[in-house]
């Protein structure tokens, strides 16, 4: 079946469900499943993504799949329970896929983060997670402690924390150094 064609069924009858591969004869999932929910939004669709690459499968999910199965992890019962959930009216994303999201969302808040600081602040705040002393950074950064101290207190402000620990934590946490 082609994109053309199931667009053209779809002014004759709405479907409850759609299963969509992510290629098609002619055209292109993706697009299929964006044109459907602007037909309705309620037609739930299914797609099978040959990829699992992170980029792909957050395409996807913006063009508004209620669910995602990858087609390497077929066969291990997650086709009867995609359907099943996605008939209840809910979504199913397999774990893989929530991983990648949870990974997408830990680079952009990253890179949010890091955006945030200045190059000095980020050399500043490696140092901080290293164990050094605002004397020991003043020294490796040939700058005064004043400045320092300076640049500890807009990091503290922009990374919203208010002691060294949680400013560590946080970068830590969020992979910033």
């Amino acid at each position: 079946t082609t994109q053309a064609e199931v667009l053209e069924s779809l002014s004759e009858t709405l479907p409850t469900t759609l299963y969509v591969t992510e290629t098609l004869e002619q055209g292109d999932g993706l697009s299929l499943v964006r044109e459907v929910k602007k037909k309705s939004r309620e037609i739930k669709v299914l797609v099978f993504l040959e990829r699992s690459h992170p980029g792909v499968i957050k395409d996807t999910m913006e063009a508004g799949a209620d669910g995602i199965l990858l087609v390497d992890e077929m066969g291990r019962g997650n086709y009867g329970e995609a359907v099943l959930a996605i008939s209840r009216g809910g979504t199913y994303f397999p774990e893989m896929v929530m991983d990648t999201i949870k990974e997408e969302v830990s680079s952009s808040q990253r890179l949010l983060l890091l955006n945030e600081l200045t190059e000095r602040e980020v050399e500043v705040l490696s140092l901080v997670c290293d164990g050094k002393s605002n004397a020991e950074i003043a020294e490796a950064c040939v700058i005064s402690l004043t400045t320092v101290k300076s640049h500890m207190s807009s990091i503290f402000g922009k990374m919203q924390v208010s002691d060294r620990t949680q400013l560590v934590v946080l970068a830590l946490k969020n992979q910033l150094v």
